[in-house]
């Protein structure tokens, strides 16, 4: 009896959605055919949604889905099948709904809201679930969200407060019972009731008693450069008022997120529209008690570079601190200032005497950033060098490549690592790349040595020894092949980047790169076409690889190996 009312109903639905018959003249354009999945329409789909048998249901849901937004008029039926018994047919009926479009689906979400409140526990919970997926459109149906928050159900009460706080401002008239869902029973309902006060009034988030409600706002704020929550957010007088409150309060892990967030937003592009900012960082960096939170405050205070006259000093005041942690926050932060913070060279190089590994290491990687070579520095990075510590020691090899040169101490240094078989390969590697920045005969006697001697020689010997015009170029440009060519080799994407760093120089490397581009690494493959265009018109051979390669199917390899065509067909530039 259930299934011939519903068929009735759906029938009479199917019915009203039928296409009007329109008399068209002959002068007249005929109307565009309506899109079709497998043969059927979409009025024809939705009318199957009713169909007795669930596979057919379940086949027209998937249809829906597959029609998206151009199966806008199958609205009504897609949340009518919401109701089905079948879970595939109610949740692929939901995520055809979210692919309508918003002129679509306003019409209709009164409808889902209502279903809110339905007896059955897996209509109600589909139904809050689509309003918190659908985003910004659930500011259209406020009052019924707030019914949901009233639920016996916590799912829909968690929900219905997720899907309110995407209605930010426009649901200020369920601010009375987000904050009273601040206080259930239910753990998931008080975290996105906080979330959703966040979004709705940051100015009540940032003030509540609550410190889970502060910190779930700063939270909130913390994301990234390329976050929605984050873009521009500094430029939101009541954000920015919240975050500055936060960085004075009296929980320990709220006052840490606050600053996190205020150096978010200086790095972010705060720190110029702000310089007011540094007072607040150097007072977190000198009165705060808690080390990680003064770290941070080091941090924030390097953001401002156009302010290294005032910034560096207290950096370096910093560095001569108790805490280690603090003194190697302000180290770094000095490195991050780059040759403005050469006045604290000697305050860096005064911690490193007295400092424990892990300062040493920074300050390795601090002096290579602000680049002044002079004895002391080089002294300082070899006792780094030769400190086997875990990571001390490459950062000193990399920041010897950059300012040793003309430093023979440096050279024979960085050869004995090379030659030295059974050193650390990560930090042989990082050797050979410094002595081929560094360059010179003795650079260049060391990197030869270890290229004969060592047929499994890393990458970066070969490719230095490129760099440098070295005899054995084309020995080396042929290694460098053969390592990225090399289906056993993990470090293959190494020898690749060679290639494309070195350009023209590995042109000779040209077809094995062009083998690469149908490589089973997808990441292999465009490194290959790109270091293809990288060689230039001297890889003019591989046109037909790149040309499959636009044909692969693979969007981001297809648009790599068009640029890299662009560039080989491009006339070399005639020297003036």
């Amino acid at each position: 009896m259930a299934g011939t009312v519903r068929g009735l109903r759906w029938a009479a639905l199917a019915a009203a959605l039928a296409p009007a018959a329109i008399a068209w003249s002959g002068e007249e354009a005929a109307p565009p055919a309506p899109p079709r999945y497998e043969g059927r329409t979409t009025t024809e789909w939705a009318g199957l949604l009713a169909a007795e048998d669930i596979a057919t249901r379940k086949r027209a849901a998937y249809a829906l889905w597959n029609l998206g937004s151009s199966a806008g008029e199958a609205a009504l039926p897609l949340v009518r099948a919401l109701e089905d018994g079948d879970a595939y047919v109610r949740t692929t009926s939901a995520r055809a709904l979210e692919r309508l479009g918003a002129a679509a689906l306003e019409p209709v979400l009164p409808e889902i809201a209502s279903a809110i409140l339905d007896a059955r526990q897996e209509v109600r919970r589909e139904a809050v679930t689509l309003l918190w997926r659908l985003g910004p459109a659930s500011a259209g149906v406020v009052p019924g969200l707030v019914k949901g928050l009233a639920s016996e159900d916590p799912v829909v009460r968690a929900n219905a407060a997720a899907a309110l706080g995407n209605a930010e401002g426009a649901a200020k008239p369920a601010l009375g019972e987000i904050l009273r869902l601040l206080g259930d029973r239910d753990e998931a309902v008080r975290a996105w009731s906080a979330r959703a006060l966040v979004r709705i009034d940051p100015s009540a988030a940032f003030s509540s008693e609550r410190p889970e409600v502060r910190l779930a706002a700063l939270q909130y704020w913390s994301g990234d450069a390329s976050s929605p929550s984050t873009v521009g957010a500094w430029k939101r007088p009541e954000v920015l008022a919240g975050v500055l409150l936060c960085t004075k309060d009296r929980s320990e892990e709220v006052r840490g997120w606050a600053v996190h967030v205020l150096d978010n937003f200086a790095g972010f592009g705060g720190a110029g529209d702000h310089p007011e900012w540094m007072a607040v960082f150097r007072g977190i960096l000198e009165k705060e008690k808690v080390p990680a939170i003064r770290a941070t405050g080091a941090f924030g205070l390097a953001r401002f570079k156009e302010h290294a006259p005032e910034v560096v000093p207290l950096l370096a005041a910093a560095t001569d601190c108790d805490e280690p942690e603090v003194e190697r926050a302000a180290i770094l932060a000095l490195g991050w200032l780059r040759a403005e913070a050469r006045p604290a060279v000697p305050a860096i190089l005064a911690a490193f005497e007295d400092a424990d590994p892990e300062t040493r290491d920074a300050a390795a990687v601090a002096l290579g950033s602000i680049g002044d070579g002079s004895e002391p520095v080089i002294d300082a990075l070899l006792q780094v060098l030769g400190s086997g510590t875990r990571f001390g020691p490459r950062n000193a090899a990399n920041s010897l490549g950059i300012l040793g040169k003309g430093s023979s101490a440096a050279v024979k240094a960085l050869a004995a690592v090379v030659r030295n078989g059974e050193e650390n390969p990560f930090l042989r590697a990082d050797a050979a790349r410094a002595l081929g920045r560094i360059g010179g005969g003795e650079a260049l006697a060391a990197l030869t040595a270890f290229f004969r001697e060592d047929p499994a020689s890393p990458a970066e010997v070969a490719g230095s020894l490129v760099a440098l015009d070295s005899p054995l170029a084309p020995e080396a440009v042929a290694r460098l092949a053969a390592l990225a060519a090399d289906p056993a080799n993990p470090w293959a994407s190494i020898a690749v980047g060679w290639v494309r760093d070195l350009g023209p120089k590995a042109a000779a490397a040209a077809p094995a790169m062009a083998g690469l581009l149908s490589s089973g690494d997808a990441t292999l493959r465009i490194q290959a076409a790109n270091a293809l265009g990288s060689i230039g018109p001297a890889a003019g051979g591989v046109l037909p690889a790149l040309e499959a390669a636009t044909k692969s199917g693979d969007a981001e390899l297809a648009g790599a190996a068009a640029a890299a065509m662009e560039a080989i067909r491009a006339k070399p530039e005639t020297p003036k």
